[in-house]
């Protein structure tokens, strides 16, 4: 099960994603993020609050849109909850890479001070 919501704040796109992100939802996915960057850009936010499972060809396409999304000067945040997530994230270095926030709102002021 996959679903996304998308909504946006101040041209910023939001998505709102649960169930599992893996091999089975992977395309859907990389679309829903390619879009929003393309359609809403640069910058979007993916929580990831609701998402049961995130496997590394799902931290693949986040690394892939920081990447887009920086060629136009644009962030990719994630809001994350999940102390699982946040370990794999740290044993893969991506915690390194990626901004992350606790919610929605910590997000959005990130990305309202990175433009200033």
């Amino acid at each position: 099960m996959f679903e996304t919501i998308r909504s946006s704040a101040s041209a910023t796109a939001i998505l709102s994603i649960s169930g599992n992100l893996d091999l089975s939802t992977i395309s859907r996915f990389r679309s829903e993020v390619v879009q929003a960057i393309d359609e809403s850009g640069p910058s979007i936010v993916l929580d990831l609050s609701a998402v049961d499972i995130f496997d590394t060809v799902s931290l693949g396409v986040v690394l892939e849109a920081v990447k887009r999304s920086g060629t136009r000067d644009g962030f990719v945040v994630l809001v994350n909850q999940s102390e699982r997530l946040a370990k794999d994230l740290q044993l893969t270095g991506a915690d390194q890479i990626l901004t992350v926030t606790s919610t929605v709102s910590e997000a959005l002021e990130f990305l309202q001070s990175a433009s200033h």
